[in-house]
Order: structure tokens, then C-alpha cells, then sequence
């Protein structure tokens, strides 16, 4: 993770660089254009082979159907709701069918292997764990 000065910046008001948009990049490189729209920051945009975009990706993590109740639970509830504490447990209860004491040792699998703060918070490592998986798709057949 480098930085490299080989091709110079571009603007608008740059003449563009012929035969710029030719170039394969070589395994390992990545390029990240950063833009700026009406003097507004518009993000970046990372380029990359597709052969190499697998290689950047986490490693997938093995996790029982508790686990990702509680990981999905935690990444779209707040904790404490309308009044009722502990909201993530009673909704994915009551969506699920998870029991007190699977959550809870779910939970505590959880904070062990990293993917949860000890104070029960998503580590950026369970934010990936947890994918983009609704309560819903846990839902208990009826």
C-alpha cells in the first residue's frame, strides 16, 4: 500500500493524458481516483483488476444461525427503544424465535472471536461478518 507518483494529477483543466484509459493494471496495483464536483467532495473510486479484487475481500467467517441473528440484530437495532430495554433481543425474539439463553451465548461467541466489543458493540471485522441479512431472513416458519 504505496503511494506513487508515476502519473500526475488530472483536473478539468488539464489536457488528458492520451491512452490513460488503456492502461491494465498489473497485479497487486490499485488506482483511486478522488473527485471534486463543484468544488464539493464527490468520494473516491478505487480501481482494481478483477482477478485481485478477491485477495482484498475479508475472509468469510463460519457462523451458526444465533450468531447472525445477534450480528444482524445489533447492526440495525438500537439497543434501548420506545422504552423497552434490550429492544435487539425482543425484536429478533420475536421475528426469530431466539431464546434468551442462545442470544446469550451467542453474544458472549461473539464478543470472544472479536466480533463484538465487550461493551456488546459491532467490531468493524462483525460489521462485515454481519453482510447485508435482514431479521427477516431469519424469520421462523409459521
Amino acid at each position: 500500500m504505496q503511494a506513487s507518483d508515476t502519473v500526475p494529477a488530472q483536473s478539468a483543466f488539464d489536457r488528458p493524458i492520451h491512452g490513460a484509459d488503456a492502461v491494465v493494471l498489473p497485479d497487486g496495483f490499485a488506482c483511486v481516483e478522488h473527485s471534486i464536483f463543484c468544488g464539493k467532495d464527490a468520494g473516491i473510486t478505487i480501481h482494481i483488476r478483477p482477478a485481485n479484487s478477491a485477495g482484498l475481500l475479508p475472509a468469510p467467517v463460519d457462523l451458526s444461525r444465533e450468531q447472525r441473528i445477534v450480528l444482524v440484530a445489533t447492526r440495525s437495532l438500537k439497543n434501548t427503544y420506545a422504552g423497552v430495554s434490550n429492544y435487539r433481543f425482543v425484536e429478533a425474539n420475536r421475528d426469530t424465535g431466539i431464546s434468551r439463553e442462545q442470544w446469550e451465548s451467542a453474544k458472549a461467541d461473539l464478543i470472544a472471536r472479536g466480533l463484538l466489543d465487550s461493551r456488546g458493540a459491532l467490531s468493524v471485522a462483525g460489521r462485515n461478518a454481519a453482510g447485508q441479512d435482514s431479521l427477516y431472513s431469519f424469520r421462523r416458519a409459521l
